[in-house]
């Protein structure tokens, strides 16, 4: 019998990336989990392999493993620095610099929260790294220069970006960090490579893993209100596997 073909749609393959930050997150920062994960083959080579599928869709790559506490003191570190940051750069970009503003703000890049700050501040390092040196940004060498002096007086200087640049490896680590992003678009086998990876060590997860608070750390289960009463209820909603299951020939599985 032909194996059954599994078409993911295009509103799972676009949520894909940010439940696997989540899930990464949550493994990468418990030593518990990543034990029980390890009972059924999820090595640090697998959690390795995971990362360079989510940061490559997104155009990043990955490097060597950091310790756990230091995962968690460089992720506050990042999600505490963004915002400020940003804000401080806005400013002293938009009237001065409009052009470097553009380059680094104008496709909507803003501070986040947890671990999605990791994407926001390295994509932001990347490029005043461009503005800097990138070759593609050679006729505006001067004009960038100027801005990134301007940054420099506001406290965004080459030391500060080097002292990220290192929390982000250890904040991405875990078993695996990355590194030294470089903007693509997503490519459509990549997401799926990605998506269907995700839904396997997903499925392991809610098989090994009995704490519904690790469930929730991972992204795989969630808290919701009862409807009367003031407490909360946690609820494991069913595997969201977000694939149309066909059989050869067209028909649904």
């Amino acid at each position: 019998m032909a194996p059954i073909e599994e078409i993911p749609s295009r509103q799972v393959l676009q949520e894909t990336p940010a439940r696997v930050l989540t899930f990464l997150h949550g493994v990468g920062t418990s030593l518990p989990i990543r034990g029980l994960m390890l009972q059924r083959g999820y090595t640090p080579d697998t959690h390795d392999e995971f990362w360079r599928l989510l940061l490559s869709v997104s155009g990043y790559r990955t490097e060597q493993p950091v310790l756990d506490e230091a995962v968690k003191a460089a992720t506050a570190a990042v999600d505490a620095w963004d915002e400020p940051t940003f804000r401080v750069a806005r400013a002293a970009l938009r009237s001065k610099h409009p052009e470097q503003y553009v380059f680094v703000f104008g496709d909507g890049l803003d501070s986040a929260t947890g671990p999605a700050a990791l994407v926001a501040v390295t994509r932001f390092l990347d490029r005043l790294d461009a503005l800097e040196k990138g070759p593609e940004r050679k006729a505006t060498r001067k004009a960038d220069h100027a801005a990134l002096a301007r940054l420099t007086a506001r406290g965004i200087t080459p030391d500060e970006r080097a002292r990220m640049r290192k929390l982000l490896e250890a904040a991405k680590s875990g078993t695996a960090a990355p590194s030294a992003p470089v903007e693509v678009d997503p490519d459509l086998d990549r997401l799926i490579e990605l998506r269907a990876m995700y839904e396997e060590w997903a499925e392991v997860a809610r098989v090994v893993i009995r704490r519904r608070s690790d469930l929730i750390r991972l992204g795989l289960a969630q808290r919701r209100r009862k409807d009367k009463g003031s407490d909360d209820e946690d609820t494991e909603p069913p595997p969201a596997v977000g694939m149309a299951p066909t059989k050869p020939g067209g028909q649904p599985g």
